[in-house]
């Protein structure tokens, strides 16, 4: 299972009283400060009354019934007959005036619109006809121009295409394209003029991962998301774009999923995931086929005011015995990239829109949830105002021009992003997860802690202003706030590996007065980035400015329960789903130590990097109490190289340190001391007997790993039968230790992936393990070193991220 794929281990979806609490103003799942038992979380006031549904179901009738009214219905006319000239599509792109999808007499054609068949883009001539070479399984599309709209049908998804396999599609199991027989005499696209489409001023919503597995689920995605669209209006011009997994791998649901597109108030539009492939398909050319049947082409663009949105298929699938899909674009998709950005002014604002992100914040252990060709789409859009949307993750990423992570620039050779690049969050939240609201849907906080919803672009000219809106709200909860206390992290660390589900955390907002020194107020700003602030009024005193735990200026990720959302996490450790274990939004302030006990008040005053204000406060109680703070090793503080691994082991009880206080992260590690972390790592259940080694007796510091490190033939020691504990281990052997140790099922490739490690070296399985895992990565001259000693902060990071990738295989 990768990494973003629903997850196969669900805890209790209903919520057992007390688990958490209502008492901030604004936040929905900030627990209460009471002495009695805290109340469940309930619905959005939307929900909860009889009232308040009738209010939403007139706001949804009203909006839908001006949309009813101005919605261009229609289809693209295919014109029967056979084509004179079977290598070459031709058509004309029309002004529908009586909106009949026929071109009929005095309806004029529209001059230089591009038309194109997925490899070659053409313009139309001042009589809006064109031509296009035509091949087998091709399809054709038209480009809206931004003072027009396309066609939608009955269930508000856009018209602009026509797919071209004259057999259909090979046998699949949801069916695929049917045959559409010999091309066409002609292929007319129909437009109609619409002015607020020209407008500079525009309003687009984006969904991400509506990712429905079941009927049931369409009917939480209904209740849901879908109703709160429904009962907006204003994006009537610019629409809905959905990124991807729009299904959840079965595609007979479709037909389902367009109920819920009928609901919204203007063109849906859609991108196609890595859960909406053909996977009984044999090749990429048909891997979409279904997805192409029910809802539209894999890639393509539209203008809509002072915007060009390019949506793209980004999800390639081996179908060759592998299952791990990747995030990247073929040649012939990119060459048509190429020609449609080439054919958009300069001006012009354009928007990538793909299902995986480009980069992203959430996944850093490889380049699987990233996009291969990254760096050349940063150079096409070069001197550009440019955004990129993308789902996949099931988690907001507001990341901004300059931001930076180490990780970019290893993989991708990629310094910084030259512009704003967004994930959207998921519609389905995590995957439908979690505990059951009134409204009909489940609360499903996603893996950063945010909730499920859509994200709106606000456009002026070429510029974005960017909001969510979570699922049942009206868009002004924009934070979740509470407290990270010792007590919080000990029940992360009790919880956070267990089968089932977890206790609640016990009285969440109150900490003992010995413990403020170590105790964080979080404030998690879903739309929170770097150019954001988060300032905190504690009982009306100055507001003092709070800090980002993901700076995104190069470092490495940190993660686990000092980077967590609490409020997130005492919810899903509860009742399900993903956790919170880092995110690029949460801010927090150490609490003041000097607090009296008693009831206090945080006020949170958080500002996007558009000026946009949101505040909101928290109610905590302090009271007598102890904790024993874990000190940070004096050679790895937060910001520090290898920081969240380092501190991940301290934190796990894998490593003690040295007597001075430090780690020695740059120290060279011997054989004894990394079969050491590997061991405590696993745990095993092991009794040594007798010595394992010469070298190596009862009384050796060492004696129980390396002794158990023998028994499971991890190492067999050297010809003259020691095991030299003492001497510094290289990268190679430590890759064979660890792979020895977790045995995992893996083939070499059979041709060699760096340049010193020859298929016939002895570390080779290995060493191709970890890098297919993106566990320990080569250099970037193509070599792997394997002969070089590894420093313990090297070992650190190689187990901290093999931990990390058996927690998201979960």
């Amino acid at each position: 299972m990768n990494a973003f794929t629903r997850p196969t281990r669900h805890r209790s979806a209903r919520l057992a009283a007390g688990a958490l609490a209502l008492a901030t103003t604004g936040a929905l799942l900030s627990p209460a400060v009471t002495a009695a038992a805290a109340t469940p979380v309930t619905a959005p006031a939307s929900h909860t009354t009889s009232a308040a549904s009738a209010t939403a179901t007139t706001a949804a009738t009203t909006a839908g019934a001006v949309w009813d009214e101005t919605a261009f219905r229609g289809s693209v006319q295919v014109v029967d007959g056979a084509d004179e000239t079977p290598e070459v599509l031709e058509g004309v792109v029309f002004d529908d005036l009586n909106q009949n999808s026929r071109q009929d007499e005095g309806e004029p054609g529209v001059a230089d619109v591009s038309v194109s068949n997925g490899r070659d883009i053409v313009t139309t001539d001042e009589d809006g006809a064109y031509e296009l070479p035509a091949f087998e399984n091709m399809t054709a599309f038209v480009t809206q121009p931004a003072d027009y709209q396309v066609p939608v049908d009955d269930e508000n998804v856009a018209q602009f295409h026509y797919h071209h396999l004259p057999e259909g599609s090979p046998e699949l199991k949801y069916g695929g394209l049917e045959p559409t027989g010999d091309l066409p005499a002609a292929v007319n696209f129909p437009l109609a003029q619409d002015e607020g489409a020209a407008a500079s001023t525009q309003e687009c919503l984006v969904g991400g991962d509506v990712q429905t597995y079941t009927e049931e689920e369409i009917e939480f995605a209904r209740a849901g998301a879908f109703a709160d669209m429904a009962a907006r209006s204003g994006y009537e011009d610019c629409g809905a774009l959905f990124v991807g997994d729009v299904a959840g791998d079965d595609l007979s649901l479709y037909p389902g999923i367009r109920t819920l597109t009928e609901m919204i108030n203007g063109p849906a539009r859609f991108l196609p995931g890595n859960h909406d492939i053909d996977f009984d398909a044999t090749e990429q050319e048909h891997a979409f086929d279904s997805y192409r049947a029910g809802l539209g082409p894999e890639y393509y663009s539209y203008d809509v005011g002072e915007a060009h949105f390019v949506a793209l298929n980004n999800v390639e699938y081996p179908f060759a015995g592998d299952t791990k899909y990747n995030g990247a674009i073929d040649e012939e998709q990119m060459e048509w990239l190429r020609q449609d950005i080439a054919n958009t002014p300069k001006d012009k604002l354009v928007v990538i829109a793909a299902h995986i992100p480009l980069l992203g914040f959430a996944d850093q252990n490889g380049t699987q949830h990233q996009t291969d060709q990254v760096k050349e789409i940063h150079e096409l859009l070069e001197g550009r105002e440019a955004i990129s949307l993308a789902g996949h993750v099931h988690a907001i990423e507001n990341m901004r021009e300059g931001d930076s992570l180490a990780s970019w620039k290893e993989l991708f050779d990629v310094d910084e992003l030259p512009f704003p690049h967004l994930t959207v969050g998921a519609i389905s939240g995590d995957w439908y997860s979690g505990e059951m609201l009134d409204g009909g849907y489940p609360t499903a906080l996603q893996r950063d802690g945010a909730y499920p919803g859509v994200l709106t672009m606000d456009l002026e000219g070429n510029q974005v202003t960017e909001r969510f809106t979570r699922t049942g709200d009206d868009g002004t909860d924009q934070m979740a706030l509470g407290l990270n206390t010792p007590a919080y992290r000990d029940w992360f660390a009790e919880h956070i590996d267990a089968e089932g589900a977890a206790p609640a955390f016990e009285d969440p907002l109150t900490v003992g007065q010995d413990a403020l020194a170590d105790t964080w107020l979080t404030t998690n700003f879903f739309m929170g980035a770097t150019g954001s602030t988060v300032e905190v009024s504690v009982d009306g005193g100055e507001p003092v400015a709070a800090e980002r735990t993901q700076p995104m200026a190069g470092e490495e990720q940190f993660v686990g329960a000092e980077y967590s959302d609490p409020v997130a996490v005492q919810e899903q450790l509860v009742h399900g789903g993903s956790v919170a274990d880092r995110t690029s939004h949460l801010w927090r302030l150490p609490v003041p130590e000097d607090l009296a006990a008693g009831e206090h008040t945080a006020e949170v005053t958080a500002t996007d990097v558009h000026g946009q204000v949101s505040t909101e406060t928290l109610t905590f109680q302090v009271e007598e109490g102890t904790a024993e703070p874990v000190e940070h090793f004096t050679d790895n503080q937060p910001g520090s190289k290898h920081f969240a691994p380092v501190r991940w082991m301290q934190l796990e009880g894998l490593t003690n340190g040295y007597s001075d206080g430090s780690f020695g992260k740059y120290r060279e590690i011997s054989r004894g001391e990394s079969l050491a972390f590997v061991y405590r790592y696993l745990d095993p259940e092991f009794s040594p007997e007798g010595a394992p080694f010469p070298d190596v007796t009862g009384e050796h510091t060492h004696y129980a790993p390396i002794s158990w490190a023998k028994a499971n033939e991890i190492t067999q020691g050297y010809a003259d039968g020691e095991f030299k504990p003492t001497r510094e281990v290289t990268r190679g052997e430590f890759a064979s230790f660890l792979y020895r140790a977790v045995d995992p099922e893996h083939l070499g490739p059979e041709d060699t992936e760096f340049t010193d490690v020859p298929t016939s070296d002895a570390a080779y399985q290995a060493i191709t393990w970890l890098a297919s895992e993106a566990l320990s990565v080569g250099y970037h001259d193509g070599s792997y070193q394997p002969d070089r000693q590894i420093t313990r902060a090297e070992v650190a990071t190689i187990l901290y991220r093999y931990e990390t990738m058996i927690a998201n295989e979960g």
